[in-house]
């Protein structure tokens, strides 16, 4: 399942974050998500589809400069084979003459569920895991952000190990049973837990070091960038 491994990687910190200050690190993702996340609050207008093909736009050329346009588009093919299915019944439906919603309605709703999650996702490439637990204690998570991050921490490897889990069932019973690789995954889950525990007891975690919160102007034109393709389309449609 070479796609849900590129789907891991989706969620894993890339070594280009040191070109950007934290603060533009942590403000582009969460700016273009609300900025998603803001239309399904409001009626439906005319500029929302801008909006949306403007933020997917900048969502896969930054998601294209961290990752590669190559691996950024093979992590999405999974998620988009699954979106393509439901879309595919929802139309079927419609033109059978079914309850169903309008197909155009469909189209927008499932884009904009790929826009959510690339957004997601560049939250998790563009942080480290001691920064995002640093950010965790800065907004007032404290006793939990070391079990935050940790958790985190795990999203890309449980994917990798379901992927791994999934190969060895086809290598061994000749056909994918993603049921037949629950139980390997919960046994190697618990093996990667134990290990951790471990590890955490010898050597505990070190207090994360406070990141560089502002670097050039490559960051005023990251944040202002997100703005202008998720906050901008939004008020001008509000006028």
């Amino acid at each position: 399942m070479a796609s849900l491994r590129s789907l891991a990687y989706l969620f894993v910190a890339s070594k280009k974050t040191i070109e950007y200050g934290f603060m533009a690190r942590v403000l582009t993702p969460i700016i273009i998500f609300v900025g998603l996340t803001v239309p399904y609050l409001l009626p439906t207008t005319k500029l929302a589809s801008l909006q949306l093909i403007l933020s997917l736009s900048y969502e896969l050329t930054l998601v294209g400069h961290l990752r590669g346009y190559k691996k950024a588009l093979k992590g999405l093919v999974l998620v988009l084979v699954f979106i393509l299915l439901g879309l595919l019944v929802q139309i079927l439906s419609h033109t059978l003459g079914f309850s169903a919603a309008d197909p155009r309605v469909v189209v927008m709703g499932t884009v904009r569920l790929v826009a959510l999650l690339l957004a997601l996702s560049l939250l998790f490439q563009m942080l480290t895991i001691s920064e995002l637990r640093y950010l965790l204690e800065k907004l007032g998570f404290k006793g939990s952000a070391e079990v935050l991050a940790l958790a985190f921490s795990q999203i890309p490897i449980l994917l990798i190990t379901f992927s791994e889990a999934l190969t060895a069932v086809k290598l061994k019973l000749g056909k994918q049973r993603p049921i037949a690789a629950v139980k390997p995954l919960v046994v190697e889950a618990i093996l990667v837990s134990n290990a951790l525990a471990e590890a955490l007891y010898i050597h505990g975690i070190p207090s994360p070091p406070k990141p560089v919160p502002y670097k050039g102007p490559r960051d005023i034109i990251l944040v202002l960038g997100s703005v202008l393709v998720s906050i901008v389309p939004l008020l001008v449609s509000l006028t």
